[in-house]
């Protein structure tokens, strides 16, 4: 898909605070697996008592009845010491062809060798499953340039056998949204829009840019 085929999905539905925020998820669904679109890819935040953290992370599904969000990453990455630390996070994502911001805040929560990864491992690809091949844990010092990556793996894509013993590096987190900040920039003004979940409902409020 390229920036002059992405949906216009927002520009016929900035009246209504529902229609915006039904767009919301469905453009978040509609992004999984779809690497051009502008919203498959997220800025993730977490934080600790002495500095916050930002990455970019790949949006791998998206729940709208559960209000969820879900990422994959190594099991031995810091972020989860992070989240352990502080369950608090937000996600950025920006749809430079409509010039939409989302801001998600909510609570993440860490799944390893449970039923969750085990559901989310049996939907990945070979490719991804080739970064779990790993033998170092992400961010670890290094005296050279270093891919992380097994030499035989660094060419080609592992098959299934070689890579089931590593779905132990794999872990799932699974973001619970609370709150959606919505901003879209227009030359004629911009909109602003609040989204509060408490319990099963969204609260929606006009907010000033």
């Amino acid at each position: 898909m390229t920036r002059a085929t992405v949906p216009n999905r927002f520009s016929p539905h900035l009246h209504s605070l529902d229609e915006i925020l039904s767009t919301i998820w469905s453009s978040l669904k509609h992004a999984i697996g779809t690497p051009a679109d502008p919203w498959s890819l997220a800025t993730f935040g977490t934080s600790t008592v002495a500095r916050s953290y930002l990455r970019s992370v790949v949006i791998r599904d998206v729940d709208q009845a559960a209000s969820t969000i879900t990422i994959h990453t190594d099991a031995r990455s810091t972020k989860l010491t992070q989240i352990r630390s502080n369950p608090a996070i937000c996600l950025h994502l920006y749809d430079w062809n409509e010039r939409v911001q989302i801001v998600a805040y909510g609570q993440a929560s860490i799944h390893h060798n449970d039923v969750v990864t085990a559901q989310q491992w049996s939907r990945t690809t070979l490719s991804s499953r080739r970064a779990y091949l790993a033998p170092l844990p992400p961010g670890q010092l290094s005296e050279q340039r270093n891919v992380n990556l097994p030499e035989q793996f660094q060419m080609r894509i592992p098959t299934q056998k070689e890579v089931a013993a590593e779905e132990k590096n794999f872990c799932v987190i699974t973001c619970k949204i609370e709150e959606l900040d919505f901003l879209c920039l227009q030359s004629t003004g911009n909109i602003r829009a609040r989204f509060c979940k408490e319990n099963d409902t969204w609260n929606s409020s006009w907010l000033t840019p």
